[in-house]
C-alpha cells in the first residue's frame, strides 16, 4: 500500500519550490550543527561523571555519566538524522525523510528512557548526610535537561509536516446532502 507522503511529495501541484528546499535544507544544516553542539556539551558532562568517578566519588558521578553518554548518542543520531534529511530533500526518494523522522524518533524516546533511569539512579546513589539533597538536584536537574531537550528537538517531524501536505479528504457518499 503506498504511503500518502510518498503521494504528496510526488504530486506536482504540492511540489516545493526550490527556493523552499533551499531553505528547508539550510535550516536542516543549522539544526545538524545545534545537534552536534548538543553532543559537545553532552560530552563535558560525561567526562565530569567519569572524573567523578575516578576520584572515589564514582556514586554521584555514575547520573552523570548516563546522562552524558546518552546525550552524546541521542543528538548524535538526531544529528545525523538531520544529515540524512537534508539529503532526502535533495533526491527523488520520499521515503528518506520518513526514516529520518523515524531515527529521531527512535532517538529521542530513547533520552527519555535513560534520563528517567538516570533520575533514579541519582536519587539512588546519593550520599548521605548534608550533600545528599544538592547531589540528587544536580542529577535530577541533569536528567530533566536530557529529557526537556529529547522532547524538544522535534524538527525533523515538524519539517515531515511542512513537506508532505495533507492529501484532502473526499465526502463520504452517505454523508452528502441529497439534493434530489
Amino acid at each position: 500500500m503506498p504511503d500518502d507522503s510518498a503521494a504528496s511529495r510526488t504530486d506536482p501541484d504540492r511540489a516545493l519550490s526550490s527556493a523552499d528546499t533551499r531553505r528547508l535544507r539550510r535550516r536542516l544544516l543549522v539544526t545538524a550543527a545545534s545537534y552536534l553542539l548538543a553532543v559537545l556539551v553532552s560530552a563535558l558532562v560525561a567526562r565530569a561523571g567519569l572524573a567523578a568517578g575516578r576520584s572515589g566519588a564514582d556514586r554521584i558521578g555514575l547520573p552523570w555519566a548516563v546522562v552524558g553518554l546518552a546525550g552524546m548518542l541521542g543528538a548524535g543520531t538526531l544529528a545525523t538524522a538531520a544529515w540524512y534529511a537534508r539529503r532526502a530533500l535533495a533526491g527523488p526518494d520520499p521515503t528518506r525523510l520518513a526514516r529520518a523522522v523515524l531515527l529521531a524518533r527512535i532517538s529521542r524516546i530513547g533520552m527519555v528512557l535513560v534520563a528517567a533511569v538516570a533520575a533514579v539512579l541519582g536519587v539512588r546513589l546519593a550520599p548521605d548526610g548534608t550533600e545528599r539533597g544538592f547531589a540528587i538536584l544536580a542529577s535530577t536537574g541533569l536528567a530533566a535537561l536530557l529529557a526537556l531537550f529529547a522532547l524538544a528537538a522535534n524538527d525533523l517531524p515538524r519539517l515531515q509536516r511542512q513537506t508532505t501536505a495533507p492529501t484532502p479528504k473526499t465526502a463520504h457518499p452517505r454523508t452528502t446532502p441529497d439534493r434530489t
